[in-house]
């Protein structure tokens, strides 16, 4: 478990819904999310009220421009699908923001596609089946994998810490509980070739 004292501060980029809020709130003193679009942040802050939820702060805010909010230094930082829609540049802008942003000693916890997995054939598919809106080049800007990631992150002295893969043939099973544990499972045995990469690097 990455989140192991409730004294900590967490600022969730590219909140959402809001899944990262509602699960992990009690494991922190305070998470601060941030996101783009309002009305996604309206109705966030509207579950948040109905579930009583009183330690997490809304900031409506473009990631890309981060160093225009006002933000204060924190213990962990996620980006939970969110790093492959900016382009390679912002996101390397967006890394030097961190340095300042966190505190010495503290994590960043990024989950994104695998781009060295069967990830761009799945992708492709579901683009020719028309299943999803467009991803490459249209939601999908950057492709991630191992290297990129710790080219990226090490231009600004962060240490990779971790880093596993999961996703392998857990996303074929339409059972949640059991798609669930093969993922655990799959996170366990550190497959390198997983859909999804989760990747913890400190400062």
């Amino acid at each position: 478990m990455f989140f192991t004292s409730k004294e900590s501060v967490l600022l969730d980029l590219g909140t959402g819904s809001g899944n990262l809020e509602f699960f992990f709130h009690n494991k922190f003193k305070k998470i601060i999310g941030v996101d783009y679009n309002d009305e996604a942040l309206l109705y966030l802050q509207g579950e948040l009220l109905k579930r009583n939820i009183s330690n997490v702060e809304l900031i409506q805010a473009d990631i890309r421009n981060l160093s225009k909010t006002k933000l204060p230094k924190v213990d962990f930082i996620t980006m939970i699908d969110v790093i492959e829609h900016l382009k390679l540049q912002d996101v390397e802008i967006l890394v030097k923001n961190f340095t300042r942003l966190l505190e010495k000693g503290g994590k960043i916890i990024i989950v994104t596609p695998n781009y060295k997995s069967l990830w761009p054939l799945i992708e492709w598919l579901l683009e020719r089946f028309r299943l999803v809106p467009k991803f490459t080049n249209a939601q999908h800007l950057s492709k991630m994998d191992r290297g990129v990631l710790t080219r990226v992150f090490g231009k600004n002295n962060f240490n990779l810490e971790s880093l596993s893969t999961f996703n392998n043939i857990s996303f074929l099973v339409p059972s949640k509980k059991i798609s669930y544990l093969l993922c655990k499972l799959e996170n366990f045995l550190q497959f390198p070739y997983g859909n999804l990469i989760v990747a913890v690097f400190t400062h």
